[in-house]
């Protein structure tokens, strides 16, 4: 037994191990408080940089850890220091159902993201480093196959980017499409490739926003060809039919158009005419199948400038019409089935002025009529 005179020590020690006792299960009790969160109906935030800070309906910063609920019965998680989400966030719908995982470090993202289907399995998975995407991005579909793939680094796009499309319109046909990128810009060789392997397009770039671009008819043959520079197209355009017959051929000039070429899908050409920054500009002619000339005039800075002249599909005259600026000004001449001469007359600023003659078909004048500012002054029939 202790002796009688050890008992002041003896009751020093018991209170000391009491004291420890209560401190322990007190600290017990405020972990297990701090497990069973303050619930709040209401926050509003304020951004500052990166940071987030919430606030209750009193305007007080969040401390401690919360559940927020919303009107729809979805609700958050989330522990709070200073009005900024430390730690997880959890957040549910409104049937009870996970919804997203964030982690947050004072306020800024910081870790792995998660969102999930309703089934439970993972729809998105992200990283974050000081408030920036970072490392490899996956994008699931709710079997958890893959659909898309993003790399970053220090918040901006690097290196391999894929996503999975499904073409309903194309019986359900499946394609992956694959980007590079450098610092936040294209680079390298772009595609979209069919399950089967067969291209669906091509881009190859040489700088930012400088590539070439091919496109491909579901029988594997180029559909189009088309050049950019500077994210402007530039240079030779071209697209071609499933038969490889070419269907146009345009070139640009850091945007513009310079020239177009239409062909029928024989490959015979069609039209031809040339543009500047104003609209065509220069000779425009158009033909028919068999490569005889249909029509022909001349633009000036988008408007017709000079005789404009329609032929039969033999090649015959129908009409030749004169202008200026846009407006029909000079000769005017109109042509029978035979390619003789019908009509003869004169417009001035659009309107018929002065003698019209009318012929047989054998060139004796039928009739002549008299304008004056498109008015009809007088007639004179010949026998």
């Amino acid at each position: 037994m202790t002796p009688i005179s050890n008992f002041p020590q003896y009751r020093s020690f018991m209170i000391a191990c009491l004291s420890l006792i209560y401190f322990a299960v007190s600290l017990t009790a405020l972990q297990a408080q701090d497990k069973n969160p303050t619930v709040i109906d209401y926050v509003s935030t304020a951004r500052f940089g990166k940071e987030v800070v919430y606030y209750d309906s009193s305007k007080a910063v969040l401390n401690g850890f919360y559940k927020i609920a919303e009107q729809n019965g979805a609700y958050s998680e989330a522990t709070f220091v200073d009005g900024k989400v430390d730690g997880q966030w959890t957040a549910y719908d409104s049937f009870g159902n996970l919804d997203y995982t964030s982690t947050f470090t004072k306020g800024v993202p910081n870790g792995e993201a998660l969102s999930y289907f309703q089934n439970g399995k993972v729809n998105n998975k992200s990283y974050w480093k000081d408030g920036k995407e970072d490392g490899e991005w996956i994008t699931y579909d709710k079997d958890g196959h893959t659909t898309r793939t993003e790399t970053y680094k220090d918040g901006v796009k690097e290196g391999k980017w894929t996503s999975t499309s499904k073409y309903s319109q194309n019986n359900g046909r499946k394609s992956i499409t694959t980007e590079y990128y450098k610092n936040g810009q294209p680079t390298g060789t772009w595609d979209e490739t069919w399950e089967n392997g067969e291209k669906k397009w091509i881009k190859k770039y040489t700088g930012a926003k400088t590539y070439e671009e091919k496109t491909f008819h579901d029988n594997g043959t180029v559909k189009r060809v088309e050049n950019h520079k500077d994210g402007k197209s530039h240079g030779l355009a071209e697209a071609f039919n499933e038969e490889g017959k070419k269907v146009y051929s345009i070139t640009y000039e850091n945007g513009l158009k310079t020239s177009d070429k239409q062909f029928f899908r024989t490959g015979e050409i069609r039209s031809v005419s040339s543009f500047n920054s104003k609209g065509k500009n220069g000779v425009f002619e158009s033909y028919n199948e068999l490569g005889i000339k249909t029509y022909s005039t001349t633009y000036v800075d988008g408007r017709k400038n000079g005789m404009e002249t329609k032929y039969s599909d033999k090649g015959e005259l129908s009409y030749e019409h004169e202008y200026k600026n846009g407006i029909q000004d000079g000769v005017h001449k109109e042509y029978n089935r035979e390619g003789n001469l019908f009509i003869e007359g004169h417009y001035i600023d659009g309107k018929k002025e002065g003698k019209w003659k009318r012929y047989s078909p054998g060139g004796k004048v039928l009739a002549e009529t008299i304008y004056e500012k498109g008015y009809q002054k007088s007639e004179t029939n010949f026998d």
